[in-house]
């Protein structure tokens, strides 16, 4: 398909694109190297995406997206012709770019991209329920860049990401990111900080409870909770050590 942007000339008040049955697959036009799907923008009504195998980008650059039940799997034939045409100096894209408005992303799949499965920067919002990322790569945040505004990770599995320089399953250089609810990091790779890297800008924390036979440390006074205060090269949370019991 031909990228679409979703704006204020939208004329619609929702807009739902639903995949028909098993195998439903929206890919990015052979004439665009960018491998963008989709742009959303202000003004654009929300957007809803369900049960799809989207093998491209989408950008959020405004408004509201709501994901359900998807799979990003990265074209690879495109990104073939994307490095020919583009050279090897032009960073791939992300899966999942939000810079400004809101996207929740949940049942989601995000799998094998070489630019990284989502970025979140500037002022943008995204909320990441029941979702798996896994076997993406990227130089910095394997699985998720954090450049600027909030992310919300609940209840997820960040497993086999790379980074070939720092933050194997998360790399947070500015803005807040919440780890929640059983959400885990594992055997993710990285020259530095395989599981997760943090800058000065950065804010990262973990809401209680772990998964089972993991724990986190908890500071200060705060209730059910963790400050994430340094780079972490373990799984996280911490899995417990085999015999010892915990209360």
């Amino acid at each position: 398909m031909e990228p679409i942007t979703f704006d204020e000339r939208t004329t619609a008040s929702e807009i739902w694109l639903v995949g028909a049955g098993d195998g439903a697959e929206i890919r990015p036009s052979e004439r665009d190297p960018s491998g963008v799907l989709f742009t959303i923008r202000n003004g654009a009504p929300p957007i809803h995406v369900q049960g799809l195998t989207l093998s491209g980008s989408v950008h959020v650059a405004g408004g509201r997206l709501h994901i359900t039940r998807c799979v990003f799997g990265e074209d690879q034939a495109h990104a073939q012709r994307r490095r020919s045409l583009q050279g090897s100096e032009t960073p791939p894209p992300r899966a999942l770019t939000i810079v400004a408005g809101d996207a929740i992303v949940e049942q989601a799949t995000f799998l094998n991209f070489t630019g990284g499965a989502i970025a979140v920067a500037a002022s943008g919002n995204l909320t990441l329920r029941d979702s798996q990322l896994r076997s993406n790569q990227a130089d910095f945040g394997g699985a998720v860049l954090v450049r600027g505004g909030h992310a919300v990770v609940e209840r997820c599995l960040i497993e086999g990401n790379r980074a070939r320089e720092a933050g194997g399953g998360l790399h947070v250089i500015g803005g807040t990111v919440v780890l929640r609810n059983r959400t885990v990091l594992r055997g993710n790779e990285a020259s530095f900080a395989s599981s997760i890297s943090i800058a000065s800008a950065g804010a990262v924390s973990y809401v209680l409870p772990t998964p089972l036979a993991h724990y986190v440390f908890v500071t200060g006074l705060l209730v059910n909770r963790s400050l994430v205060t340094s780079s972490i090269n373990v799984d996280f949370p911490f899995p417990c050590p085999g015999g010892v019991v915990g209360h």
